[in-house]
This record gives C-alpha cells, sequence and structure tokens, in this order.
C-alpha cells in the first residue's frame, strides 16, 4: 500500500497526471482525500494550486467568473497541502513553499521569502531533500 493506496492504483494515478487527465486521477484519489489521506491532499492540493483541476464548474463564461474559481480552487489547494505538510507529507511542505513565493497573498516580499524558507526547512526535516538550506 502506498498512502492507502495500492501500488498499482499509485502508479495509474501519476500515469494519468503525466498524460494530462487530473479529472481521472482526482476520482481515483476521492475516496483516500475524503478520509484524510495526506498523500491524496498533497497530490490534488498541488493540482489545484498549479491550475490544472477546479472543484467548479467547468462552464465559466466570464473572466471574473474563471478568476474567481482559480482563485478558491488555489486556496482550498493550500488547505490540503497544509493539512498534509501538517500530517508529515514532505511533498506537501515543499509545495507549500513554491505557492507561497508563486501566490504571497499580503505577505511582503521578505515575509513570504522567510516562510518559504521555513516550509523548505520543514520539508527537508520530513526527509524531502530537494534543495540545501543552511
Amino acid at each position: 500500500m502506498v498512502g492507502g493506496m495500492t501500488r498499482k492504483k499509485a502508479l495509474q494515478v501519476a500515469e494519468m497526471i503525466d498524460q494530462g487527465r487530473y479529472r481521472e486521477a482526482y476520482a481515483l484519489v476521492a475516496a483516500p482525500l475524503k478520509r484524510g489521506n495526506p498523500e491524496a491532499a498533497a497530490l490534488i492540493g498541488a493540482l489545484l494550486v498549479g491550475g490544472f483541476l477546479t472543484e467548479g464548474e467547468d462552464d465559466v463564461q466570464d473572466r471574473q467568473g474563471y478568476l474567481d474559481r482559480l482563485e478558491a480552487d488555489r486556496l482550498k489547494g493550500i488547505d490540503l497541502l497544509t493539512r498534509a505538510s501538517n500530517a508529515g507529507f514532505g511533498i506537501a511542505s515543499h509545495n507549500l513553499a513554491t505557492a507561497t513565493l508563486s501566490f504571497p497573498g499580503s505577505l511582503t516580499a521578505e515575509e513570504a521569502k522567510a516562510k518559504a524558507i521555513d516550509m523548505l526547512k520543514l520539508a527537508k526535516a520530513q526527509c524531502v531533500h530537494f534543495l540545501e538550506i543552511e
């Protein structure tokens, strides 16, 4: 089992994501996500923050409606990444760092940088070694 999913299912989800079949991947991890699985939360959170997946309506016609939906999805994605990070899932902490830099909200550039560095240090402590942080 990988994160509450069989290895076969996890590989199937990864293949779907590689092929851009995000909705199908979401359907496969929806049940583990509802159970609070941190790996599923990290996966769906990253897709929402990156704009690859939406939980809203696909038929938004106006620009503002589209932007509002993207913002709601991004906030939901950050919430899911935060839950996964708090559960000790390092890749979620890493993705939160990049989300903080990409979408700082009300943070200044220096505050966003400091928060991102803290998240990368946490990711490293959770055994994710993408960058060497001093």
